[in-house]
């Protein structure tokens, strides 16, 4: 297999298709969005089941995929371009929607279950390991009496969205250390923003 020069693969899991664009669960499009424009001079294509781009920042190489393959089947999109970058999993990093975490709080681990979300389940299926880092951004509380499907694929109130936009700079400066030093390195040093 030829190797690449990627050296962090950062994914952002989402619905393609308009209808879906300001919804919860597509959190991980919205900021992967804001990370390509922040960079700039990169350019999307389809590769992957997916958007995919990649660049370089200081010296570090790196590439950003959107799958379109509907949250549900993320994996299909992540290990197509795992395998051909020739990654490990210590250079995947996942960005995702968690019902569990209140509007705009934000984990950041390595490991861990998919804790009922149906996109970290397809690939850890498609990877047969849940051995990659994991960015969760809260999108919660959810509302009672409301199914989690119809929940998700709502759109963020005018609040939440202010509420979003205090994060997301602070989220977009992650992912560039992340890509220049390392997601374990980045862990510690903004452990005060996660």
């Amino acid at each position: 297999m030829k190797r690449t020069n990627v050296e962090f693969l950062i994914v952002g899991l989402g619905n393609p298709g308009k209808e879906y664009v300001y919804t919860r669960h597509n959190i991980g499009f919205i900021v992967i969005d804001r990370l390509f424009e922040k960079i700039g001079i990169l350019k999307w294509g389809k590769k992957y089941k997916g958007f995919f781009c990649s660049g370089n920042i200081g010296g570090s190489s790196f590439a950003l995929l959107k799958p379109l393959t509907y949250v549900n089947l993320s994996g299909e999109s992540v290990i197509s371009a795992f395998n051909s970058l020739s990654l490990t999993s210590s250079q995947l990093l996942v960005i995702y929607d968690d019902v569990d975490l209140p509007i705009g709080e934000i984990k950041f681990r390595r490991g861990g279950s998919a804790g009922g979300h149906n996109g970290i389940e397809n690939i850890i299926y498609h990877f047969n390991s849940n051995d990659f880092f994991r960015l969760r951004i809260g999108i919660g509380p959810r509302i009672k009496n409301v199914d989690l499907k119809d929940y998700v694929l709502s759109n963020f109130t005018e609040t939440e969205i202010n509420e979003l936009e205090k994060i997301l700079d602070n989220i977009v400066e992650i992912l560039i250390q992340c890509i220049k030093f390392g997601p374990i390195k980045t862990q510690n040093i903004y452990k005060k923003l996660l």
